[in-house]
């Protein structure tokens, strides 16, 4: 095969050599051009150890910065290809390496091409790179969230998925959260809590109980994105989602600006009582009694009652956490300034 035979010979660390030559451009016969397509056309596998270990990924890299900008054509189609083999390369070793060292910034630009094509091979790169703090720290310093937000909030179900996989990964980042609060990264995080997908959904309301928690306008960022009803529904679900939501309406309910509309949403205190209730690590219920003593600040004492909260923060004080019971306590505290409980709490 003659691809097995040009990586067999050497032939691509010459092609590399080739590539990095300047003067080779121009006319009908570009070298650096043509070495460069060849390298693209060698980087996948079984062959993408090799070129990346042979320094292809700078050499591709560069061409991304180099041509990156152009329409489809002659250096738009090289700067396409090169950007379709870093897809390739990113996912072995020195290739990631490269991208991380050099790389991602040129792909973040990628993300404003016209092209879709060029757009898909970019959000791959990053989602790729992104996984690691490393990446995320790295794609924040380019200035990719607001590329990644439109693109995420666009109706291109061909880029939406990955766009929003990297917020969900940007997100892990505390110094990034301001930059995707103000960027409005908010309403495609919210649009994932109701995913059919587990994993996505998983994935988006531990996004979104970060943003909620990050102060900087976090918390009316996710109420003005919708997401009080689709937390709310989450904490009937159980398991992991139903923490994450709990831990996010905690943080909504402990902001006096985002409390009104979690106490405003249909069955937001009886869902928080039934997590009072029902949950089995103790976290999640000290961060269900603690919602339940804000919206009882808000004077949601008779639906809290209605509800059964009272048997439940009593449960929490006699056999719950150190936490948990002195957030029992500042809940009945709030309830007991309505004269009218005091017979029920008796």
């Amino acid at each position: 095969e003659a691809r097995q035979a040009m990586v067999a010979c050497g032939g691509v660390a010459a092609l590399v050599a080739t590539a990095q030559v300047k003067g080779l451009e121009g006319g009908k016969v570009n070298g650096r051009r043509d070495a460069c397509l060849v390298l693209a056309a060698l980087s996948c596998a079984p062959h993408s150890e090799a070129v990346a270990a042979a320094g292809g990924a700078e050499v591709l890299i560069e061409a991304v910065r180099r041509d990156g900008g152009c329409a489809a054509g002659d250096r738009g189609g090289v700067a396409q290809a090169a950007a379709a083999a870093l897809e390739e390369l990113v996912v072995c070793e020195a290739g990631k390496r490269a991208v991380l060292a050099g790389g991602v910034g040129p792909c973040v630009q990628l993300l404003q091409s016209s092209q879709e094509a060029v757009q898909r091979h970019a959000l791959t790169i990053l989602e790729h790179v992104a996984a690691g703090a490393d990446g995320q720290a790295a794609v924040g310093e380019a200035g990719g969230v607001q590329s990644l937000v439109r693109l995420a909030c666009s109706r291109n179900a061909a880029v939406v998925p990955a766009a929003t996989s990297i917020l969900c990964c940007l997100s892990e980042r505390a110094g990034e959260l301001p930059s995707l609060i103000a960027s409005g990264a908010a309403r495609p995080l919210v649009g994932w809590l109701g995913d059919a997908e587990v994993a996505r959904q998983a994935r988006a309301v531990a996004a979104v109980r970060r943003l909620s928690g990050a102060q900087h306008g976090g918390e009316m960022a996710v109420v003005e994105a919708g997401g009080v009803g689709p937390l709310v529904r989450l904490l009937r679900g159980g398991g992991a989602a139903q923490a994450e939501a709990m831990h996010a309406v905690h943080n909504l309910a402990r902001c006096v600006k985002s409390r009104r509309a979690v106490a405003a949403a249909a069955e937001a205190v009886a869902a928080c009582v039934d997590v009072l209730q029902s949950a089995t690590d103790e976290a999640t219920k000290e961060h269900a009694a603690a919602a339940l003593a804000c919206l009882s600040d808000t004077g949601s004492h008779q639906d809290i009652v209605a509800a059964g909260g009272i048997d439940g923060l009593v449960a929490l004080l006699q056999g719950g956490s150190a936490q948990g019971q002195l957030q029992a306590v500042r809940a009945m505290s709030s309830l007991a300034e309505d004269t009218g409980l005091h017979a029920v709490l008796a």
